[in-house]
């Protein structure tokens, strides 16, 4: 015991208990217990949509961010340099050489778009009307009401 009163500060600091080691006052309370569940309770669907909004993120705008910014550049491939270009690149697809299959390009994918709207469209709205009607054995298929 002795030994402990003569050794240095830090010394001392190591031999007494730390602080993380302890439990948190009122840990074992129960009205803490309560208040913490009640805590985690409202902000459940929050807390667990972070994980999801997080991938999402991660996987689409991120690309097209980084797409958008490419853009802006001189970016080939098999060219490893990378220099600010700004606006040149749009003007070639609107006045450049190609600029004919560019803009059969634009068209074309505007006609497939607004095709593809206007199918899923009509489809879905005639699956949800099928679905809806009373029929027997769709039991299966019958809203959760």
């Amino acid at each position: 015991m002795s030994d402990t009163l003569n050794a240095p500060a830090a010394v001392q600091r190591r031999l007494q208990p730390s602080r993380a080691a302890l439990p948190a006052p009122g840990a074992n309370n129960p009205r803490v217990i309560k208040r913490v569940r009640a805590w985690l309770d409202k902000r459940f669907l929050v807390l667990a949509t972070v994980p999801a909004f997080v991938a999402v993120t991660a996987v689409t705008i991120v690309p097209v961010l980084l797409g958008i910014w490419l853009s802006f550049t001189n970016y080939q491939p098999l060219d490893p340099t990378l220099k600010w270009a700004g606006l040149v690149n749009y003007q070639n697809i609107i006045n450049g050489p190609d600029s004919f299959f560019a803009h059969a390009v634009i068209k074309n994918t505007l006609i497939f778009v607004g095709a593809g709207i206007v199918v899923e469209t009509v489809l879905g709205v005639m699956l949800a009307l099928v679905l809806a009607r009373q029929m027997r054995g769709w039991v299966f298929f019958a809203p959760c009401s």
